[in-house]
């Protein structure tokens, strides 16, 4: 899947391509698809191992990918940052063989702390299932 971008500086596309590298990013079989300045698109598709014991997807899950978007999208604004506060709220439940969508986005980037928002929805309803909105400590 190639990665979609605009408006966001060669060196920074080429540190969010190597995303791809990184374990959880493989766990989990995320793909990041679009990047934009202060904003990002992940995919993956729900498997058995991401459900919870109702056989529906963990809501630990549907957080780690908002927490995910959150970052990418960060990171197309600059120098990177860690979660110190996140809350997700869990409207919709999803299940083996959707495939999710996190769009991230940066609502606010101060000198020590970044403010994101990210959704996450069924691609193939459309059907929002998660809103997050996280804060960030800068770290340089």
């Amino acid at each position: 899947m190639a990665l979609q971008h605009e408006n966001v500086a060669p060196e920074i596309v080429e540190v969010i391509e190597g995303f791809q590298d990184i374990p959880s990013f493989q766990f989990f079989d995320m793909h990041i698809t679009k990047i934009s300045k202060g904003r990002s698109t992940l995919e993956f598709t729900v498997r058995p191992e991401h459900l919870n014991t109702l056989g529906l997807c963990h809501g630990g899950v549907m957080a780690t990918i908002a927490d995910t978007a959150m970052g990418v999208a960060m990171r197309t604004t600059g120098p990177s940052g860690v979660t110190v506060e996140i809350n997700v709220n869990f409207i919709r439940s999803t299940k083996v063989g959707d495939t999710m969508v996190a769009e991230g986005e940066v609502l606010h980037r101060g000198k020590k702390s970044i403010v994101c928002e990210s959704r996450v929805y069924v691609k193939q309803t459309g059907k929002l299932c998660a809103v997050s909105r996280g804060t960030f400590l800068l770290v340089e």
